[in-house]
């Protein structure tokens, strides 16, 4: 894996999130696996975590990524949560110009895979109205 530029701390916190979940929704005996790959032609950095876990059903999949969504929004759901980890790591991965994808049977798994860009120029927060959007707090504002 070549350096990037990126920030650390957002990265991680992707990672930790899709790591959380996959812990979280598959059953003892099952699987956890965690990749990173470069892809030097398409200038991409690609994080990919797959489990075989509870998968999510269809209808829950074009909503996943929203804030406080969750595929089992019962009542009497067993899992805890609030539903902002997905969008969380959408938001992180966006700041970075990536994209993060789904892929998942109900009853067998989910594959979740995080692109980015190797490629991010590397920007002197001193020469914009503050830092780098992937150098600042989600939601803060640039500086005045």
């Amino acid at each position: 894996m070549p350096l990037f530029v990126a920030d650390s701390e957002k990265l991680r916190r992707i990672v930790e999130n899709l790591m959380s979940n996959a812990v979280k929704f598959t059953p003892s005996g099952g699987s956890i696996t965690f990749s990173a790959e470069h892809r030097a032609s398409e200038n991409l950095i690609m994080f990919t975590v797959t489990d075989t876990g509870c998968g999510i059903d269809e209808a829950s999949k074009a909503t996943i990524f929203e804030r406080f969504v969750q595929a089992d929004n019962s009542s009497s759901r067993p899992y805890g949560g609030s539903g902002l980890g997905l969008a969380l790591v959408k938001e992180l991965t966006e700041m970075h110009g990536g994209t993060v994808t789904l892929e998942s049977t109900e009853g067998e798994g989910s594959t979740f895979t995080v692109t980015i860009p190797d490629n991010l120029p590397l920007i002197d927060d001193a020469q914009t109205d503050g830092p780098h959007p992937a150098h600042r707090p989600a939601g803060a504002p640039p500086r005045a």
